[in-house]
């Protein structure tokens, strides 16, 4: 019997029979969601039928719109977060793309995203949503609800955004056009400011309650692994690159310090590059998925963290713009394009201190793209 669908094989093949249902959801409308444990003890949620105890092969598309109904049943929970303007229509579709959900779409309106695997701990993501969405912070596709098995969320519902498309498709779309349009054409600069603000708010209704510090030894000791890491993963040309350049980059991270000065840190998105950056059809942009750094451990996610490793990341994430637009553009002007990387960051980075400069140590956005890279 299949518990997971066919895009899910690689991780199916890591689970081991017998398994075991360890616990259950009646959703309503004759669907449910179950916790399944393998032999190992790996666990995933499994929505889908439940008829007196069979596991479900399939069912995500019934049990999806079944969530939006559902009430709260033993260990499991809901959060809701608002209410729908009106009940979704008819149909559900999933998503069959390469993500770590499994996510459907309802009645054209919702999208319902099932968490797969349950890791040893939760991620942060739908409390970053709850806290998002209870601080006010309306920047990001509209939240419904939450639904969580004891502490692990299981499933995330969200407002759909037809047409929306993600900032490796926009915003490369939007310099190519430009670098080989009209010469005298004003920079694409507007987005950039505008995700400059939309990052400070996101980062500000994050912040309240927040006392924590980092040593800047742990931080420098992160990036420092990173550079390691790199060098290690790689080898020919890219490895030669890397070593070639590997006392520069530790030159860079060193200035972070040996001593234990500390520096403020507070729940941050973990992830945050172009891609996180929706553009929906009238325009607006919106961030996304904050689950943090898919590279770390839960554990690792729920560290707090200073701002200005979302904003090192997104400083780093504008270069690659041009980067993928000069190498996926034949007979582009290569020294035009790279000439919009520094008005876009300064752009980004204006925008945010505009609101939020008191969160931002600017002596860490150097080291911390360095890292990033």
């Amino acid at each position: 019997m299949s518990l997971l669908p066919p895009r899910r094989a690689a991780l199916a093949a890591t689970l081991q029979e017998p398994f075991s249902v360890v616990d259950s959801w009646a959703l309503g409308l004759g669907v449910g969601a179950a916790i399944v444990a393998d032999a190992q003890g790996r666990r995933i949620v499994v929505p889908g039928a439940v008829h007196e105890g069979a596991l479900p092969e399939r069912g995500a598309l019934a049990a999806s719109r079944a969530l939006l109904e559902a009430q709260a049943q033993g260990d499991f929970a809901i959060v809701h977060l608002a209410e729908a303007d009106s009940a979704p229509g008819a149909g559900e579709r999933a998503i069959d793309v390469d993500q770590t959900n499994e996510s459907v779409i309802v009645g054209d309106t919702v999208v319902v995203k099932w968490q797969v695997l349950l890791d040893d701990e939760p991620t942060p993501g739908a409390q970053r949503l709850i806290d998002l969405a209870r601080a006010g912070f309306t920047d990001m596709p509209a939240p419904l609800l939450v639904a969580q098995w004891l502490q692990w969320p299981i499933a995330t519902a969200t407002r759909y955004l037809p047409g929306a498309r993600d900032g490796w498709e926009w915003a490369v779309d939007d310099l190519r056009t430009w670098a080989l349009g009209d010469a005298t054409a004003d920079l694409p600069l507007a987005a950039f400011d505008e995700i400059g603000r939309i990052t400070a708010r996101m980062h500000l209704a994050l912040a309240p309650g927040s006392t924590a510090t980092i040593a800047t030894s742990a931080l420098r000791d992160r990036a420092r692994d990173a550079i390691t890491q790199a060098v290690d993963a790689t080898e020919g040309e890219d490895h030669a690159l890397l070593e070639a350049a590997r006392a520069a980059m530790e030159s860079i991270v060193d200035a972070l310090g040996a001593d234990e000065t500390t520096v403020r840190a507070q729940a941050v998105h973990g992830d945050l590059h172009v891609g996180q950056f929706l553009r929906t059809d009238d325009g607006r942009l919106l961030v996304t998925d904050f689950d943090g750094n898919p590279a770390l451990t839960a554990a690792q996610r729920w560290e707090p963290q200073p701002t200005a490793r979302d904003v090192a990341s997104i400083l780093a994430s504008i270069d690659h713009v041009a980067r993928v637009v000069v190498h996926r553009t034949p007979g582009v002007d290569a020294d035009r394009v790279l000439s919009w990387i520094a008005p876009a960051q300064q752009a980004f980075l204006q925008s945010y201190r505009d609101l939020a400069g008191d969160l931002l140590d600017t002596l860490l956005l150097r080291p911390l793209q360095v890292e990033q890279e």
